[in-house]
């Protein structure tokens, strides 16, 4: 690869990438330092301007949430930029960038990849085109992936008529969806996933305000700050409205120095 500087290296699967340097370099590291064989972590330069593959964010939708994780997709082609040995940390580091549909050198190559692969590169098309390729593995994490992106989409499906009905005073019918969105959303996301704290304030929040539960919409609220203020990154909306779920549900209980200390969490967020 040093002596391919200026040339171009292709990827013939998805690429999981980290924004967090630390999080690549104990990956790297954890690679037993093995005779002919050398350990390289890829730097990469995007510019979101330029006409690239894609990728995504899926920081959020990713099981590793601390992993800052971004995708980038099957037939990437990065161009080598530089290559450098770090011989005090026993591994090499290759700056690469993701090349552009525009870059002249490249222009044959992807004409022959969109008429390999097309357009269309959702899941289910990438998945089609890697068994055909053989690469059975990689089509099923295709697939895998495209189950589990329908699952969460399920669970945002069942959120927005729960709302819907919360607000027109039905709330045996909206208790029924948050619960829906809540179960899917506790097998398919991680733990302290801000979608699960939002599912927990929803129930909370018809428990307090049309069922006069005010003990089981405490224990629901309370799950949902737990996980709020464990959520990397955190989502200080969802967080405020959990603590103020928490402070009415408080005063309405006539713990007048609770609802007090939630309403001050609020205010310490605006």
């Amino acid at each position: 690869m040093k002596n391919s500087v200026g040339q171009f290296l292709s990827m013939n699967s998805f690429l999981s990438t980290s924004r967090d340097r630390s999080t690549a370099l104990d990956f790297a590291r954890q690679t037993p330092v093995i005779s002919g064989v050398k350990r390289i972590i890829f730097e990469i330069e995007i510019d979101p301007r330029l006409q690239t593959k894609a990728f995504a964010d899926i920081a959020q939708s990713s099981y590793f949430q601390n992993e800052d994780e971004i995708l980038i997709i099957l037939g990437a082609l990065f161009r080598i930029e530089k290559v450098t040995e770090d011989k005090k940390g026993r591994l090499w580091l290759a700056r690469l960038s993701l090349a552009s549909e525009d870059d002249f050198h490249l222009k044959e190559t992807f004409a022959y990849m969109k008429d390999t692969i097309g357009d269309d590169t959702d899941l289910d098309s990438l998945g089609k085109i890697l068994r055909e390729m053989g690469e059975y593995e990689q089509s099923e994490k295709c697939y895998e992936r495209m189950m589990h992106d329908l699952q969460v989409k399920t669970s945002d499906c069942h959120m927005g008529p729960g709302k819907a009905q919360h607000d027109q005073h039905q709330e045996n019918s909206a208790l029924v969806h948050y619960k829906q969105a809540l179960k899917i959303r506790e097998e398919r996301l991680s733990p302290t996933h801000k979608s699960i704290g939002e599912a927990y304030t929803s129930i909370g929040a018809v428990k307090w305000k049309r069922l006069q539960d005010y003990d089981g919409a405490l224990i629901n609220l309370q799950r949902a700050v737990s996980i709020l203020e464990k959520a990397n990154p955190c989502d200080f909306i969802q967080l405020s409205k959990a603590y103020n779920n928490m402070a009415v549900t408080y005063d309405y209980m006539s713990k007048h120095l609770l609802a007090l200390e939630y309403y001050n969490k609020c205010l310490t967020i605006q």
